[in-house]
């Protein structure tokens, strides 16, 4: 039953426009009020999530079904360790950091030549989470973190660094002290 909106013609276009009752004056163009609704596929709450910038762990894939086992472990893979330090570090530690963020950190840390979680660490407690390209320069040019605490010019070489001075700067300065 169709409630009677003949005294309120603005009321009566919202009903028609809300139960998608809408005509267009014959001839005029249509309109978005005119059109048909499209549906949308059901949004799920990862996507709702993630729209949001919420991180709620709803990205990760569901429990896979059992695989057959390998005869022999696996050997460790130390740029496999590397990359899930700097993940796990990365997502705790920076504000509004989402998995996918993290995972390109972690990779960019796994490129830079760390082997080991713990020379992970130790480079990014010297420089920061987020300077792993400095890294890679300076384990070329055989630079190892406890020379980052040199100091040239009275500051030390890691806050040089931390601070945008080139690598090339501290490692002049550094083969000259």
């Amino acid at each position: 039953m169709r409630p009677d909106f003949s005294a309120d013609p603005e009321s009566d276009a919202i009903y028609r426009f809300l139960r998608n009752e809408s005509q267009a004056a014959s001839g005029s163009p249509p309109s978005p009020a005119t059109m048909p609704r499209r549906s949308t596929a059901q949004r799920t709450p990862a996507d709702i999530a993630r729209a949001e910038g919420l991180n709620l762990g709803l990205d990760q894939q569901p429990a896979r079904t059992a695989r057959p086992r390998r005869s022999c472990p696996r050997p460790a893979q130390p740029t496999r360790n590397v990359f899930v330090a700097a993940f796990n570090l990365a997502l705790t530690t920076l504000p509004a950091c989402t998995r996918r963020d993290a995972s390109t950190l972690a990779q960019s840390w796994v490129r830079s030549g760390c082997l080991d979680p713990e020379q992970f660490l130790t480079w990014a407690e010297s420089l920061g989470l987020r300077n792993a390209h400095l890294v890679r320069q300076l384990i070329a040019h055989g630079i190892t973190p406890d020379l980052l605490e040199t100091r040239i010019d009275g500051t030390r070489a890691r806050i040089r660094l931390r601070n945008g001075e080139s690598v090339g700067g501290i490692v002049a300065a550094l083969l000259q002290a």
